[in-house]
């Protein structure tokens, strides 16, 4: 049996001294899901001390009377008696339902420890009503998604230690500095002082053969700082990808880009999203959760998923999918031709947009023979998604090695360069109805396409 023992409030106790504590109406069963990378890169002592800081937290966030448990494998348990809910009849409502919320986007939390601050990912299992009784969270320590570590291999002993240690200070680094910027859960002190913010930029998606049309336009996030000039720290966010945090930023982006659906009832716009992110399942039932709202949002949403890393759960990441394409989102796959995604799981993907990799493109004027690679690579890509776009077109030459491979659909600085300016808000718009809505073959996706 694991060691474990129980908050309530903010006094220890061992658990058989809480027996006469009522049973529990909701159980919350969390995972520290870097608890093993922790333990290596930091050590005991700094990683205990992070969960003694997290518990602390919940206990401070939670009813007075809600129990936390803290067990030794990185795991914890937040109960909740019927006392906590004494002025609620029905635990699904009030209470209930914020405690659960709160819950939901508790996806990220910054420990303090002796050897400095640390990010720990949150995954977890919610059970309530006679469930939660016999609810058993043993498995959670083995299930669920686990960031991995994409710096140095494991072999690599203290290097790859020291690389992690690294790679955490630069992330918190880049998430203190966006302060309240940063949502989903993550808790950071003094964030008082932001000398970076996000800000959007916004590329159009043109069509070459109707240059007044526009397909979408796709989201950039830019970190800029007080003066408004844009900063690229690439090292930070780097790091923050090493570490399995992309969640973090793409909620930001998915955030950004749903407020200015939300905004401008006529456009679609697209955002770039990790292929990694699509295991973070808090983040897409709180996005699942807007769209069912408004139902006039998601034809309007473009998800680029991005091949920064293979999808490991194939069959995870297409349910996931599914369920957004269900809410009339449609689905891009950006980097085709370049990216780590096999055959089979694009196919498995199934995207209705494809957005071939600029590598090709700016390859493309050097021989004939990659100039018909090029024609291949779109041929195929014709053949994953009813719609394809070259991607990084920058000059005049490059849109037509493009158009002459089969992509009447482009994006780069020659179609269009991005900035803060939203053109869709200017007083003249092109004739062409396209420049705010979609304007794709009658049909092949349903949703905002003509």
């Amino acid at each position: 049996m694991r060691k474990s023992a129980e908050l309530i409030g903010s006094e220890v106790v061992p658990q058989s001294e809480s027996a006469e504590c009522d049973a529990p109406a909701i159980r919350i069963g969390l995972r520290v899901g870097n608890y093993a990378h922790l333990l290596r890169a930091f050590g005991l002592v700094a990683t205990r001390c992070a969960l003694d800081d997290l518990k602390r937290a919940l206990v401070a966030r939670l009813d007075p009377m809600a129990r936390v448990i803290v067990s030794g494998d990185g795991t914890l348990e937040v109960q909740a008696g019927q006392s906590a809910f004494r002025n609620v009849k029905d635990t699904s409502s009030a209470q209930a339902s914020g405690l659960k919320a709160f819950f939901d986007t508790f996806t990220t939390y910054c420990a303090d420890t002796p050897s400095g601050p640390v990010l720990l990912s949150i995954a977890g299992l919610w059970v309530e009503g006679e469930q939660a009784v016999d609810a058993d969270f043993e498995r959670l320590s083995e299930e669920g998604s686990q960031p991995v570590f994409q710096g140095d291999p494991p072999g690599s002993g203290r290097a790859w230690s020291e690389r992690y240690c690294a790679d955490m200070s630069l992330a918190i680094d880049l998430f203190r500095s966006l302060g309240e910027e940063v949502a989903g859960g993550l808790v950071l002190d003094q964030m008082q002082q932001r000398p970076l913010q996000y800000a959007v930029h916004w590329q159009p998606v043109r069509s070459t053969s109707k240059p007044g049309d526009v397909l979408y336009y796709e989201t950039l996030l830019r970190l800029v700082d007080e003066r408004g000039a844009i900063q690229v720290p690439q090292n930070a966010v780097a790091a923050v990808e090493r570490l399995g945090f992309n969640s973090v930023l793409d909620r930001l982006g998915l955030r950004a880009v749903i407020a200015d659906l939300q905004a401008s009832p006529g456009i679609s716009l697209g955002v770039k999203v990790s292929a990694r992110s699509l295991a973070d399942t808090c983040l897409w039932h709180e996005i699942l959760a807007i769209l069912a709202s408004d139902v006039s949002l998601a034809p309007r949403l473009i998800i680029e998923v991005t091949q920064d890393a293979s999808i490991s759960d194939v069959r995870g990441a297409v349910q996931q999918l599914d369920l957004l394409k269900q809410r009339g989102a449609i689905i891009a796959l950006e980097g085709f031709g370049s990216g780590l995604a096999s055959i089979r799981q694009l196919l498995a993907v199934a995207p209705q947009i494809v957005k071939v990799d600029r590598l090709f493109l700016r390859c493309a004027g050097r021989s004939a023979q990659d100039h018909a690679r090029l024609r291949l690579l779109i041929a195929l890509a014709a053949t994953v998604a009813p719609v394809v776009v070259a991607d990084g077109v920058e000059t005049e030459e490059q849109s037509r090695f493009a158009s002459d491979a089969g992509a009447d659909w482009q994006q780069g600085d020659f179609m269009g360069r991005s900035g803060f300016f939203r053109p869709w808000r200017a007083s003249v718009l092109p004739k062409a109805s396209g420049a705010t809505a979609w304007r794709a073959p009658r049909g092949v996706i349903r949703g905002g396409l003509s």
